[in-house]
Parts: C-alpha cells; sequence; structure tokens
C-alpha cells in the first residue's frame, strides 16, 4: 500500500509543476511549455463505433455478413516557440478493430503502436510561412484525388496577399540511397495551389507535376521514368442564399493514363438550401477513363472509404466513387435534413449510381436509401447513426443478386 501511495504523490508532484490555463484554440488547452516564452497546446478527439453489413457481396448465395467494432484515440500537439515558429504533430493510439488479436482481456491489433499522421514545422518569413515535415494536404473539397486529407513528406512556402493564397510545394516520393549518380534519381513532385477568397465564394485551383528521374530498366520498366500532371478547380460559396460547390479534376501523362491510354477525367457538383426549417439538397459526380474519386468524396453513405459504411461496388473494385478504364460513370444523389429536437438532426438520401464495364458497354446501376441521425449530446460530444440500403442492377447484375444493408453507429469526443 505504502508503494502505491508514494507513487500517487509523485504523480500529484509531477502535475503540480505544469500551469494550466484556458486559451481560446477550440478548447484546447495551454500547457506551459519548458522554454521561457514559449507554449505547447494540447488536443485530439476520440471515437468508439460498430457497424453490421447484411451481404457486402450482393450475392444471393454467400453468407459473407460482417460485425465489428474498432475505436480511435488522437493527441494533437503544438508547440509554439514565439514570433510564429510552431511545430506540430498528431498521433494515434488504440487505432483498430476489437478482438483482432487472440487471447488476452484485450485484443485491439495495434493498442501499443503509436501511428504519426502528421510532424512538421512552421518557419515565418516576411508575409509568407514555411511549412516543412509530414503534412496533411488539403485542396479542394474532397473530390480530387490524394490532394484532401492526404500526407506528403513535404516542403511548402505560402504567402497571402489580401484576397488570394498561393502555395508552391514539392514533395518526396520515394528516396533512393544507392551509390553513385543513380542517388539523385528519385521521385518527387512539384506543385502550386492557388485560391481566392471572394467573400460569398472560395475558388481555388491546382497543379500537380509528377517527376520520376529513374532510368534503370529493373525492377520494372512500364513503372520506371514515367512522368504526369494532375490538374484541379474548385469553387464553392453561397449566391442567393443557395450553396454551391463544384470541382473539376484532370488527370493526364504516362502516371495517370488508363489501361487504353486515355486520360481519367472527373466532375462533381452540388447545390444546397433551406426550405422552412429544412435543408436540402441535390448533387451528382461523373467520371471517365478510370478516374476515382478521393475517399472523402461521400455522395452517399455506401461510397467512400473515409467512412465505415462505404463498400466495394458492383463491377467495380473499389469502394469509393469512379469509373473502369475507357469507360463512364455516373451518380445523382437528393437529401433533405431537419432538426427533430435542438440537439437531434435527422437526415435522408436517396440516390442513383451507374458504372459501366471497363471498355464500355454494359452497366451495373446502385439504387441506395440513406438515413442519419445526428444526437449532439455535449459541445464537444455527439452519436451517429446511420442506416443504408442499396439495391443493385443493371446488365451486369446477376439476376438473383440481393441489396446490401448497413447499420453503424459510433459516439465521438472532441477535448
Amino acid at each position: 500500500m505504502k508503494k502505491y501511495l508514494i507513487f500517487l504523490l509523485s504523480v500529484l508532484l509531477a502535475l503540480g509543476t505544469f500551469s494550466f490555463a484556458v486559451a481560446d484554440d477550440a478548447g484546447m488547452d495551454s500547457v506551459r511549455a519548458m522554454k521561457p516564452g514559449a507554449k505547447v497546446m494540447i488536443g485530439g478527439d476520440a471515437r468508439v463505433r460498430g457497424k453490421w453489413v447484411k451481404n457486402p457481396s450482393f450475392d444471393s448465395d454467400a453468407e459473407n455478413d460482417t460485425r465489428a467494432w474498432d475505436q480511435r484515440i488522437r493527441l494533437k500537439f503544438t508547440g509554439e516557440a514565439g514570433n510564429g515558429f510552431k511545430a506540430t504533430t498528431r498521433i494515434k493510439v488504440a487505432n483498430a478493430t476489437w478482438g483482432t488479436t487472440a487471447g488476452g482481456q484485450r485484443a485491439t491489433t495495434d493498442e501499443s503502436v503509436i501511428n504519426i499522421d502528421y510532424a512538421y514545422i512552421t518557419v515565418p518569413v516576411s508575409t509568407a510561412v514555411i511549412n516543412a515535415g509530414s503534412m496533411l494536404r488539403y485542396y479542394g473539397t474532397g473530390f480530387m484525388p490524394g490532394q484532401f486529407d492526404d500526407g506528403y513528406d513535404t516542403l511548402e512556402v505560402k504567402g497571402t496577399f489580401e484576397s488570394v493564397s498561393v502555395t508552391a510545394f514539392t514533395n518526396k516520393v520515394e528516396e533512393f540511397t544507392v551509390a553513385g549518380d543513380d542517388n539523385l534519381k528519385d521521385r518527387d513532385d512539384y506543385g502550386a495551389i492557388l485560391v481566392a477568397d471572394m467573400g460569398d465564394m472560395e475558388a481555388g485551383a491546382i497543379v500537380v507535376f509528377h517527376n520520376d528521374r529513374r532510368e534503370e530498366p529493373d525492377p520494372n520498366p512500364s513503372l520506371i521514368g514515367l512522368n504526369g500532371t494532375d490538374i484541379g478547380l474548385y469553387a464553392k460559396g453561397n449566391v442567393s442564399g443557395i450553396g454551391l460547390t463544384g470541382e473539376l479534376a484532370f488527370l493526364t501523362g504516362d502516371t495517370n493514363k488508363d489501361s487504353a491510354d486515355n486520360t481519367p477525367l472527373g466532375l462533381m457538383v452540388k447545390a444546397t438550401t433551406t426550405v422552412g426549417a429544412i435543408g436540402v439538397g441535390i448533387g451528382g459526380a461523373y467520371a471517365t477513363n478510370g478516374f476515382t474519386a478521393d475517399n472523402n468524396y461521400e455522395p452517399t453513405l455506401l461510397f467512400g472509404d473515409n467512412q465505415h459504411t462505404a463498400v466495394t461496388k458492383p463491377a467495380t473494385s473499389s469502394k469509393q466513387f469512379g469509373a473502369n478504364d475507357d469507360a463512364k460513370a455516373w451518380i445523382i444523389a437528393a437529401d433533405a435534413n431537419t432538426d427533430v429536437m435542438p440537439d437531434v438532426n435527422v437526415l435522408g438520401r436517396v440516390s442513383f449510381a451507374s458504372a459501366e464495364e471497363a471498355g464500355g458497354g454494359d452497366s451495373a446501376t446502385l439504387l441506395g436509401l440513406d438515413g442519419k441521425v445526428v444526437v449532439q449530446l455535449a459541445k464537444n460530444a455527439r452519436y451517429i447513426f446511420e442506416a443504408a440500403y442499396g439495391n443493385p442492377g443493371g446488365d451486369l447484375t446477376p439476376d438473383d443478386a440481393d441489396g446490401i444493408i448497413v447499420v453503424a453507429n459510433r459516439a465521438e469526443v472532441y477535448f
């Protein structure tokens, strides 16, 4: 008993050396740093969620229903050295599905592993800032692949001129450490982002050049020395009480072309407004020549692997919206939501999607129905219940294919 008391007193003494103060930073607390004049802010989020998926393969003969729970805790630390110099990092702990390791009282796969989401430093230079390290890029609306909530080892310079910001960056994609001149034959990205704030509207553009300097035909000549360019445009805002969002992505060059040497292209649009106490929205997307949207594009609960309700679609191998090679795909969705109570919002959605087989021709279709309930438990805590039904059809779908049912719920806490 005595040793536990000594341990408790030691912890209290250590905690007593810190000074806690509430800061104006979205609820994060400020902890006194080790260096005078510096500040450390701590925050994060946590979730526990579960889902049941019936008939995930759309095959009436398959007995492959799934049920699972998972969890994730993320901790964010920002250290400010003063005069705009700072370091930022976020780590994930206990990010795993329950019960996936045999034996023991706890069985999350990597509960003892710390995963780094990002870790970078910020250096101010006159009216610009330099960010360097492992970062997440956030461009556009989440439709263009690889540019929204995606991580890179990068160096970027960002300058703001009144209502326009310009960012130039380079990503180190693959580093080669062989001896001699071949050490310089790495894979790198070079790009620029421009964003204009026009009050009620925001518009932006991105250009990313993929440069592969390798020349040796080993191990796979078809994947060596290929270059390409990603081009994107987006706009979002409010016009006469109508919220508008649109994004276009055009992927050129050898790194992007599909198996038929076509250039992938994708386009999405959405409009939202309020009718009385009901919010309504309608939107859709079009893809061609192997274009696959980012996993953050979530037109319904069944599309977009950033959400755990997404499923693999008929005639494709992806949980994202997209087209097969040398083929087309499209989706349209309409939704409505309202607050049934001060802290309870209910949403309903209907959608229809179609995807051609590779090379064009026959199509697989999917009629979708979504329901969602969001309960705001506290200022920084909420509970979400989601349910989706997908009915497959079209020439590529077997006559005996059954619909898919997904039921999911989760609790989220932000601190």
